[in-house]
């Protein structure tokens, strides 16, 4: 549907008026919704304006989210310290005590996950460490899957057979230490 004013672009806002005069429908592209004055009579709904309505819909919205975000906030409390998410956040990411690792497990997970891109640990380790820790193998296993994955999706064979024989190697040597 065009544009009710430049008639050429798609229209991508619809207002739709029903009143005991009819209806009154006015299509918008964005460009056309906002050059516009607001005082125009194509921007007037009855006893609204178009701006109104617009800022109600973002303020209505807002409170949406906020409300949500107060309530999952709100809702995780450590029985042990009384912590809850406003009072850690307030305090920098800070935790009350030791039980409120458990009690935000997933939630601290997710906030290193998206820090980090993972939740192992994959960088530098101690030169006397001797031996990979299984996560960081099953970690490293997954990634060569997808990257086996998009090397075959992308048509890059020789690639895919590079990959393939690393994620051989990989699991032959995860086998033989649990094998130990």
């Amino acid at each position: 549907m065009l544009c009710d004013i430049c008639k050429k672009k798609e229209a991508v806002i619809h207002i739709q008026e029903i009143s005991a005069n009819g209806k009154k429908v006015i299509n918008l592209c964005n460009e056309c919704a906002e050059k516009h004055p607001q005082s125009e009579k194509l921007f007037n709904i009855g006893d609204l304006k178009f701006s109104d309505v617009i800022e109600n819909i973002k303020k209505i919205s807002a409170d949406l989210v906020k409300q949500q975000k107060d309530t999952i906030e709100n809702s995780v409390v450590c029985p042990k310290c009384g912590w809850n998410l406003q009072k850690m956040n307030e305090n920098n990411g800070l935790l009350g005590c030791a039980q409120c690792y458990e009690v935000f497990a997933d939630m601290i997970e997710k906030a290193v996950s998206n820090i980090h891109r993972s939740r192992i640990h994959t960088g530098k380790r101690p030169k006397n460490v001797k031996h990979e820790v299984p996560e960081i193998k099953l970690e490293k296993l997954r990634k060569l899957e997808q990257e086996l994955q998009d090397a075959i999706n992308c048509e890059d064979y020789e690639q895919a057979a590079v990959l393939r024989d690393r994620i051989a190697v990989l699991k032959k040597s995860t086998k033989k230490g649990r094998a130990k």
